[in-house]
């Protein structure tokens, strides 16, 4: 026997092994002896404890013949949730809701009646028919760029659109929404084709840097009252036609007015275009109430065919209209092709201050600040002068009048209504060159909307308070991993649009603003939220106003508004 074992007795004996063991059950640097007396060393290699991160493949924890002497953690990850993984992918259990990339295209989910309220944050393009023919009711599309050929075409139940960064939107993408009420894209370049045909239930559309409007955009948008589009320079064929209820446009730099552009606009009384080249055939026709054009470019204005005018009083339907010229073109236009047709029309402008004939109509909401734009030309004039222009009002329902520019053609200002019962009056004084013009404005109100809102901490360590620029702005400024959140009670006596000014100026991605859909709540906490969420900031620092618009209907009404700060 083994030297090691001699001092073991005679007559004892061992127990008889069923499953012998061998040294590679054993763990590696152990021994024992075997039924034999024989010593046996582990081969078993010790593994140290590991973490292991998940990846796209999988992962040994532990190798085959190895045994760990510490734990083995797998990692885990507070992104792995549901919005942040592409739809149809299922990550560890976890299925994805997120359409990223391009993943919203062609009839992604074209009839689908059960979404109603649509959030997207990565995409930057609406495929062609994505959203056709369903029940959408609401869609934020926060870093979409491009909406494609009817996107959105015949989505009945659509009441709100907020898009920030859309550059372009194109055919039929949002033709036959027939709720939807209101749009704005604030740097939106191009509308395309029928974009927004038969809206009928709109009534503003807000496109500050447009250049071009396609054919039939706007068709029997049948409630569209005022249009104003500062930098387009081309109204496609058809654009407004049909849009019965259109009484202002406002257009300061549009060189070209397509044919049938303005077709059956009856309430459209007056028009100015102070840049235009081009007028084409039946651009005007049956404006039955078109009483005054105002054409004051440096040249004669083409005219494609004298039927623009057909069946309004500029082309003699009932009451003789005028046309507006600079009195040195006088003698141009008179002989110019087409013109001819209406050399008795043409009222030559003298004076170097001249104000515009155009009504002033509004939806009034009490104790809220209007923009209003008058236009006016400046004839005679080196561009390098601007007129001193004086706004004042003597109507007790006139608060203050601030702000006021001249530009583009416009006299812009801000006025600040309260306690109004009717039609306010305003007085415009502009003086230029030693000329002086006073011209008194009457702001016909449409309808007087009774607005009435409060801001409440609701129960927060941090909230928002009213700075010294009169905005609301939290107070938990450099307090880490912490949130403000405060709630605002809304109360309107009709549906109306109220408008959010946001200044979102921080870590972009760790530290922003969310607001919540109407009448849903948010989470108290500094985590972003995934639901119930209406706009979110987060990517979009900008020193600069960020406008976000709310449909409210009649009644008592709130939103959240929370902004998260993270640990550093």
């Amino acid at each position: 026997m083994p030297e090691e074992i001699r001092s073991i007795s005679e007559g004892v004996e061992l127990p008889e092994l069923i499953n012998e063991g061998t040294s590679s059950d054993l763990l590696s640097g152990k021994q024992l002896i075997d039924q034999e007396g024989n010593i046996v060393t582990g081969a078993i290699a010790f593994q140290p404890a590991k973490t292991i991160t998940p990846s796209t493949t999988s992962q040994i924890a532990v190798s085959s013949g190895y045994y760990t002497g510490g734990n083995v953690t797998v990692a885990g990850d507070s992104n792995l949730v549901a919005s942040n993984i592409k739809s149809g992918v299922s990550i560890f259990g976890v299925s994805g809701t997120a359409i990223d990339g391009q993943e919203v295209e062609d009839k992604f989910i074209q009839g689908n009646f059960n979404i109603y309220n649509y959030e997207i944050d990565r995409v930057t393009t609406v495929g062609p028919g994505a959203f056709e023919f369903t029940g959408v009711k609401t869609a934020t599309l926060n870093n979409v760029e491009q909406i494609q050929n009817g996107a959105f075409c015949n989505c009945y139940n659509l009441a709100s659109i907020n898009s920030p960064v859309a550059t372009a939107i194109y055919t039929n993408a949002f033709s036959g929404c027939t709720k939807l009420t209101s749009v704005s894209f604030p740097i939106c370049t191009t509308i395309g084709t029928n974009a927004f045909r038969g809206c009928t239930e709109l009534t503003s559309v807000s496109f500050p840097i447009c250049t071009a409007i396609n054919a039939n955009a706007f068709s029997g948008c049948t409630k569209l009252i005022s249009v104003s589009f500062p930098i387009c320079t081309t109204i496609g064929v058809y654009a407004f036609s049909n849009c019965t209820k259109l009484t202002s446009v406002s257009f300061p730099i549009c060189t070209t007015i397509g044919t049938g552009a303005f077709t059956y606009c009856p309430e459209l009384t007056s028009v100015s275009f102070p840049t235009a080249m081009t007028i084409d055939s039946a651009a005007f026709y049956s404006c039955y109430n078109l009483k005054s054009l105002y054409l004051t470019g440096l040249s004669v204005c083409a005219l494609q065919n004298s039927n623009a005018f057909t069946s309004t009083p500029i082309g003699g339907f009932g009451s003789c209209g005028s046309i507006y010229i600079p009195a040195s073109l006088l003698t141009n236009y008179q002989t110019a092709t087409n013109w001819t047709y209406f050399s008795n029309r043409f009222v030559p402008l003298t004076g170097t201050i001249n104000f515009l004939n155009v009504p002033v109509k509004k939806n009034i909401q009490i104790n809220t600040t209007y923009k209003i734009s008058i236009p006016i030309i400046i004839l005679n004039n080196d561009d390098s002068l601007s007129p001193t222009v004086v706004v004042s009002s003597s109507d007790e329902s006139i608060v203050d009048v601030l702000n006021v520019v001249v530009a583009n053609n416009n006299i812009s200002f801000d006025m600040n209504s309260t306690n109004i019962t009717g039609n306010a009056e305003i007085s415009i004084t502009a003086s230029l060159n030693e000329e002086m013009v006073t011209k008194t404005f009457t702001v016909e109100v449409h309808e007087i909307i009774y607005r009435t809102y409060s801001i409440e901490d609701d129960g927060n360590t941090y909230t928002f308070v009213l700075n010294s620029n009169d905005y609301y702005e939290s107070n938990n400024k450099e307090i880490q991993n912490s949130f403000a959140m405060c709630k605002v009670n809304v109360e309107v006596s009709a549906e109306s649009t109220m408008y959010l000014d946001c200044i979102n100026y921080a870590e972009s991605n760790f530290d922003y603003g969310i607001l919540s859909k109407l009448d849903c709540t948010l989470n108290k906490s500094n985590h972003a939220d995934t639901v119930n969420v209406y706009h979110s900031f987060k990517g979009s620092s900008i020193s600069s106003v960020q406008t976000v618009s709310y449909v409210i209907p009649e009644g008592q009404h709130y939103i959240y508004i929370k902004y998260i700060k993270d640990s550093s």
